[in-house]
């Protein structure tokens, strides 16, 4: 089994990471937002054939009828091609509601802790920041490691 730094190493070496890179940018610049937003375009052949993944099916067909227009624009961002290959491939789910983390909840002890924290800011302008800020800590961090941070 190979490690991924190796992997990623030799294809860094060879240029390929760069270039997939480099193709999906310009590929965003040359096509409109939806055909961008509905394809992934994958390698260049050594044939000057490129791939591109569509994640939909009415797009997939759509992108047949446009793919001189579409070779065109590619030319424009320097991407000299003869043609493309379109190939289906389902979108990546996409999670609607991501996965919450624990939260701690706000005890007194934590609301004292943040009023007397931030008593000697009540006139600064950034005091409603650093009272928020705060909070959003404790609902990760118990008091004990904000207690036992190490000092600056």
């Amino acid at each position: 089994m190979n490690k991924i730094t190796d992997i990623l190493n030799k294809n860094i070496a060879k240029g390929f990471i760069s270039d997939y890179l480099l193709l999906s940018k310009k590929w965003r610049l040359s096509v409109t937002k939806n055909i961008a937003d509905n394809t992934t375009p994958i390698k260049i052949n050594d044939k000057q054939v490129l791939t591109v993944l569509v994640h939909d099916n009415i797009w997939l067909q759509e992108l047949g009828y446009l793919k001189e227009e579409i070779i065109e624009m590619l030319r424009k961002c320097d991407i000299f091609i003869i043609d493309i290959k379109f190939k289906y491939s389902p979108p990546k789910e996409i999670l609607k509601d991501p996965p919450k983390l624990d939260e701690n909840p706000i005890t007194q002890e934590i609301e004292n802790e943040i009023y007397y924290s931030t008593l000697k800011f009540k006139s600064e302008p950034f005091y409603n920041e650093l009272n928020s800020a705060l909070r959003k800590y404790f609902t990760r961090y118990t008091l004990t490691d904000y207690r036992n941070r190490s000092k600056l």
